[in-house]
């Protein structure tokens, strides 16, 4: 059968990719390998991707006109919260040229609210919960021979007016799948952007039960699964040896569980990685108790080419962590975090800064907490606001305290609440609205040279030169974090007390200019360093073709043009 996978676009820009690759979607990916295995065609269109490097007067439009040009038997396409309202345009679009086309969700967004969508979308035709290359394959045999949904495992569907679901998902072991097809990462290096990085997938599932997250909602996907090192090695090689993959970024939302077995399965991988000598580099998501206690493990990893670790962290308050059901705690954080630095390894942190229960005693705790694991170098860490999504824990618990109408769901914006203070819910506003896009490319200059590029350093550059270049940078990343948290202290003061707009939009931009200012005086610095290191360098790159004005004094100094801050 001729099969259409898709990836929609959402529109929204929350941050600054730190890597186009990441744009891959290896759900999509692993289902499309499984299917091709087994003799059906099959079409992946990534428009988050396309998003990306172009722009459409109407997207919904282009990307349904899209699809049906391929003329598919059907097309399965992956939801997210943010893309929830754009599949819905899209999906409707193409049943109004092609009614009979089946159209197939799935992800986990999707799953949380399938009863919901089936019973109001006629759009959509079937729902597919959890990994989605068997429930596609028999999927496909029904379609084919017009047999029974009852009999593919894992879907949600309709039958005679209401919505059912056949049962729990199945769990193939991952070593039994292929590995996803290169779809998305073959279409960039086509179009000659150069592409160094790319996702891989060495797990699957997650046991914890964070109240803000959809996966404990769904009662499956709880059981983690992990792949064989030796498998992961070879999927490596044959990404470095066939597209020039350098860094990977390992996309499980646990690459290490805090529990003996899967420390060993790590310890096993990066142990073959430094046998191997490949010459490569990565990133990883993990929880900071599985890294808790773990130097010589960490040693380890940071010798295989772990270059940066992405943590959940969320909140320094004890009160937050709670209902957020984090189940550790600020000193556990604090120790992880110093642990991971101590061994050179670049640290991404998660943190949601307002929340509907948010009092001022939180954020004062926060904003401590941020200064002290020197984090508020970013106006990222500081300015998050909570997407509530419909099926969670903490939706049902805003519900039940008013905070969020009965009615939430799948349609319904993911700020859709109330704040208890609702003198911190406008103190939110005015700092998540000063987050524009100059302000997200500035941040991801800071964030690309400490997360990556000076880990990255360290493995490759003379040492001596990384050396100098690692104290131009700290030097520079922790005097903003003083000034951030000297100006974020007297917001604090300002909102809680007076709450002038005015007065605060005032610090916020000032604050701006002297990190811009900061930004260009580190770049400066720069020109010291042989040209070779310094032209690697990702945020340089980054930064290079960036359409933003405020931004084209890099190019001028490449240039050797003069630049001010002001056009």
């Amino acid at each position: 059968m001729n099969v259409v996978l898709v990836l929609p676009g959402s529109g929204v820009r929350l941050s600054s990719p730190t890597s186009l690759a990441g744009a891959e979607h290896l759900g999509l990916g692993s289902i499309a390998a499984y299917l091709r295995s087994l003799g059906h065609h099959v079409t992946i269109l990534n428009f988050q991707v396309e998003e990306s490097l172009a722009s459409s007067e109407d997207a919904a439009v282009y990307s349904a006109d899209r699809i049906i040009s391929y003329d598919p038997d059907i097309i399965g396409m992956s939801i997210t919260g943010l893309t929830i309202a754009q599949a819905l345009r899209i999906t409707t679009r193409i049943k109004e040229e092609k009614p009979d086309l089946h159209v197939c969700w799935g992800s986990h967004q999707a799953s949380s609210c399938a009863s919901d969508i089936l019973g109001n979308e006629s759009c959509v035709d079937t729902i597919v919960a959890g990994d989605g290359e068997i429930p596609m394959q028999h999927l496909l045999e029904v379609i084919g021979d017009g047999g029974d949904f009852s009999q593919v495992p894992g879907l949600w569907y309709r039958d005679n007016g209401s919505v059912k679901m056949t049962g729990e998902p199945p769990e193939p072991p991952l070593d039994s799948l292929r590995w996803p097809a290169r779809d998305t990462l073959e279409y960039l290096l086509r179009r000659n952007i150069c592409i160094k990085d790319a996702r891989i997938s060495t797990s699957r599932g997650c046991p914890f039960k964070c109240s803000f997250c959809v996966y404990p909602a769904l009662g499956y996907l709880k059981r983690w699964r992990a792949r064989k090192p030796s498998d992961i090695i070879e999927e490596i090689k044959h990404l470095a040896t066939s597209y020039g993959i350098t860094h990977f970024w390992f996309s499980d939302d646990n690459f290490i569980l805090p529990n003996r077995k899967s420390r060993q399965r790590v310890e096993e991988l990066a142990d073959k990685l430094i046998d191997e000598d490949l010459g490569i580099t990565y990133r990883v998501l993990m929880r900071a108790d599985a890294a808790d206690g773990q130097g010589k493990l960490l040693a380890k990893l940071a010798r295989s080419g772990m270059t940066c670790v992405y943590m959940g962290i969320e909140s320094g308050s004890p009160r937050r962590l709670k209902y957020f059901e984090k189940n550790t705690g600020p000193d556990v954080y604090r120790r992880a975090i110093k642990l991971v630095r101590d061994h050179g390894i670049g640290l991404q942190i998660g943190f949601i800064m307002f929340d509907p229960m948010t009092s001022w005693d939180d954020l004062e705790e926060d904003t401590r907490f941020l200064h002290d694991i020197q984090e508020m170098y970013l106006y990222t860490n500081y300015c998050q606001v909570l997407l509530t999504y419909p099926g969670t824990l903490f939706a049902s618990r805003l519900v039940d305290k008013g905070l969020l109408h009965k009615g939430f769901n799948y349609k319904s914006e993911y700020r859709d609440y109330i704040y208890e203070d609702e003198s911190i819910g406008k103190f939110a506003d005015i700092i998540e609205s000063a987050n524009t896009k100059e302000q997200i490319e500035l941040d991801d200059f800071f964030r690309r040279l400490r997360m990556i590029d000076v880990p990255g350093l360290f493995r490759g550059a003379d040492k001596a030169i990384a050396g100098r270049i690692n104290r131009d940078v700290e030097d520079c990343t922790l005097e903003l974090n003083e000034k951030a948290y000297s100006m974020f202290t007297k917001l604090l003061t300002i909102a809680r007390t007076s709450g002038n707009h005015e007065e605060l939009s005032g610090l916020l931009h000032t604050h701006y200019e002297f990190t811009f200012n900061r930004a260009k005086e580190l770049f400066l610095l720069f020109k010291q360093y042989p040209e070779e290191v310094i032209r690697d360098l990702s945020a340089i790159r980054g930064i290079k073709g960036c359409e933003s004005r405020n931004f084209q004094f890099y190019e001028n100094i490449v240039q050797g043009r003069g630049a001010s801050l002001r056009e």
